[in-house]
This record gives C-alpha cells, sequence and structure tokens, in this order.
C-alpha cells in the first residue's frame, strides 16, 4: 500500500495532468466515475447457479450494464434464457426491445408471460449493420435514468448488409467474413456507450454446422459461429450452452396384453459454460436440470454441496447424506440428514445458502477444463 505522502502526490499529478489535458471533459476521477461504472440493477436469473455465473454472486444475476452473448447450437436453451433475462429486467421497469430473426415467437406467448401491449417493442431490421444503427440510436438518445433492455435473437440469422443486398442474385451465398467484421463492430461501437449509460444488451448467437469438405480433423472445427466465432466478439459476458434430454424408462402392456417397456423424455439437462466473464473464472460451469417445463431456482447446486465441507456421505448405497452449517462460531454443525437431491426442502437450500455455503461458492468458483471436458468435446 501507498504511503499518504505517495498517495498525496498521485491526486495532485490526476488534477494537474487532467487540468492540462485538451480531454478533461472526457476524464474522470475513481470517485467522479464510481455510480457510471456499477450496474444500476441485477437481472434474476430464475436459478442461483446461473446467477453466480453471470455475477459472481448467487443472489444477484445478470448486470444492468453489460452486453451478454447466449452461444450455442440451435434447440440448447439460449431463446429460453433469454426470455427470462428480460422478463425480470421487465419487472424491475425496463422496456424490452426484441430482435427477432427466426419465427421463434408468439404473441400470446409474450402476454402470458406477463407483457402488455404498449410496454414491449420490436426492431425489424434487415441486416446486422441495420440492426446496430437501431440499438445505437436508442443507447445514444436515452438518458441513464431511461431504462431498456435489447434481446437480439439471433445475429446467427441475419444476413449480413452485402448478403441482403444479393438477396435477389444467383450469387446470393452466406458471407460470414463480412458478417464477422459487422457483428464484431457492433459490440466494439455498443458495448462501451450502454456499458456507461446501463444498458443491458442480450446477443443469442447460433452455431452451424459448416459444409463439410472432408478437411476437418475434429469436431469443433466443422462448427462455425453465426457470422464467425463468438468467443471472439468482444461481449462482457459469453454463456455456452448444451443441451441433452432427461429420460425416463417406464413399463406398459401392449396390444396383446405383453409387458414391455419403453423411454419417454421428461426433461432437459442444460450444461451452461462461462466462456468468457469479468465476475468468475472463465470454463466454469454449471448443470442445470429442467423437469416438466419447471427448473427449481436451486437446481445445479446439488452436484456443487457434494463436493463442499458443507456434506457427508459414508459411501454406503442406501445412506444419509449429512448436511452442515456453520455456527454462531464459523464452526461446522450437522443440521439435516438426506437421502438423496430431491429430499432437499427450500427451507434447507435457504439455511445451507445463508449459513455458509453460499459464501463458499462466490470464493471457490474456479473449475479446470477437465471437469467440463465430458459435456464439451475438444474444448468446443
Amino acid at each position: 500500500m501507498p504511503t499518504e505522502e505517495q498517495l498525496k502526490k498521485m491526486a495532485d499529478l490526476a488534477k494537474k495532468l487532467k487540468s492540462k489535458s485538451k480531454y478533461s471533459s472526457r476524464i474522470k476521477s475513481l470517485g467522479q466515475a464510481e455510480e457510471d461504472y456499477n450496474p444500476d440493477d441485477y437481472f434474476d436469473t430464475g436459478n442461483y447457479m446461473l446467477n453466480l455465473l453471470t455475477s459472481g454472486d448467487w443472489k444477484k444475476g445478470m448486470p444492468s450494464n453489460v452486453s451478454i452473448q447466449l452461444l450455442g447450437k440451435s434447440d440448447t436453451g439460449k431463446s429460453f434464457f433469454g426470455k427470462i433475462f428480460i422478463h425480470d429486467a421487465f419487472e424491475k421497469g425496463y422496456l424490452p426491445v426484441l430482435i427477432e430473426t427466426e419465427g421463434g415467437i408468439m404473441a400470446k406467448e409474450l402476454y402470458d408471460m406477463g407483457f402488455t401491449k404498449d410496454t414491449f417493442q420490436f426492431f425489424e431490421p434487415k441486416h446486422v449493420k441495420q440492426a446496430s444503427s437501431m440499438i445505437q440510436d436508442y443507447v445514444e438518445t436515452a438518458s441513464r435514468d431511461d431504462k431498456f433492455i435489447v434481446l437480439f435473437d439471433s445475429i446467427g440469422n441475419m444476413p449480413s448488409t452485402e448478403e441482403y443486398g444479393k438477396r435477389n442474385k444467383d450469387d446470393a451465398s452466406p458471407t460470414m467474413g463480412k458478417k464477422a467484421q459487422e457483428v464484431y463492430s457492433m459490440f466494439r461501437v455498443l458495448k462501451k456507450e450502454a456499458f456507461l449509460k446501463n444498458k443491458p444488451l442480450i446477443f443469442v448467437n447460433r452455431e452451424f454446422q459448416k459444409f463439410d469438405t472432408g478437411m476437418y480433423t475434429s469436431e469443433e472445427e466443422k462448427n462455425q459461429t453465426g457470422g464467425g466465432d463468438g468467443n471472439d466478439y468482444a461481449p462482457s459476458i459469453t454463456l455456452k450452452f448444451k443441451k441433452k434430454y432427461i429420460k425416463e424408462r417406464y413399463n406398459f402392456r401392449d396390444e396383446n396384453n405383453k409387458k414391455k417397456s419403453a423411454t419417454k423424455v421428461i426433461g432437459n439437462e442444460f450444461i451452461v459454460v462461462i466462456k468468457k466473464s469479468r465476475f468468475v473464472w472463465s470454463n466454469s460451469y454449471c448443470v442445470l436440470r429442467q423437469i416438466d417445463g419447471k427448473m427449481s431456482k436451486y437446481s445445479g447446486l446439488w452436484r456443487e454441496l457434494t463436493q463442499s465441507p458443507f456434506y457427508e456421505f459414508d459411501g454406503k448405497r442406501k445412506g444419509d447424506r449429512d448436511l452442515f452449517i456453520y455456527d454462531e462460531n464459523k464452526k461446522l454443525k450437522k443440521f439435516s440428514s438426506v437421502k438423496n437431491e430431491d429430499d432437499v426442502s427450500d427451507e434447507i437450500w435457504d439455511k445451507l445458502l445463508e449459513n455458509g455455503f453460499g459464501d463458499w461458492l462466490k470464493k471457490r468458483y474456479r473449475l479446470p477444463k477437465d471437469n467440463y471436458g465430458k459435456y464439451f468435446k475438444n474444448g468446443e
């Protein structure tokens, strides 16, 4: 830590340099910029683990001054979670603005979510560059107190300026290189201004299968993000999604009254990996389960709990799992026993999180690549 004398010299130098700079109006001290650089709100993702990945705190969620990219192949949950983000923002007083390119949403769905006809807007740009200009126009026009949130779903399905211009011509093939430049430019132009004005931007981006020429050496090389490599675009946060179906075996009798068995899909398992973040270590991940269309806000915590000092199991197949919390002296004490994750009630989760486990989660959240290799081969 600098001495008092050194701190004073630094402060005097900062004032001197600013007073002589022709850009003095664009220079702020930490004290002057403190409010500008802090988010006004956090948007609950509906899940404590996803809150942790997007903000570093299981209680918070997506900060209101970031651009976030939801990346993954088709049908992996990107749009599902994007709608969750804008719904919580709407409940906090933010006007939702949607750029929808895939015909994947209906007005009835939005009404069912609680949105109203005069408090939800659609942008209808023709290509990526126009979409960027429309968003930029709103960001530059609005003051910090004018609260809105933009969901762009999806970049990968919107043409570049050149591709749109050639739409009726024989050579109207996708130009991913040009599109990548336009998308990258969009992030560079929008991110800082939206950050300072507290305007949250959510971009859904799809991975496509490249045309197979037989020259690819890995599965990773065969996949391409819409308009190039999404990890290089420079959003504040990039979440990558993968999905697996949860199946259940059941018994039935056929038309001849013979006993048979089959499997049915009862839900989804979402694997969410942080590819870029300012708040937690890159490549941290969580596994979230959605059963019968519902996902608990505690989903994903059980896997973390079993790796923590707040959980103990003797290894016996039918044995109890003992759960612990901190007492008033910060020493572990047993407070409950369960058979499995399904036995952990909301009350038990709340007690664990508020008495040690929640703080442990925030401190430990760095997971090495090898831990999620079974979900993402070749680091894809």
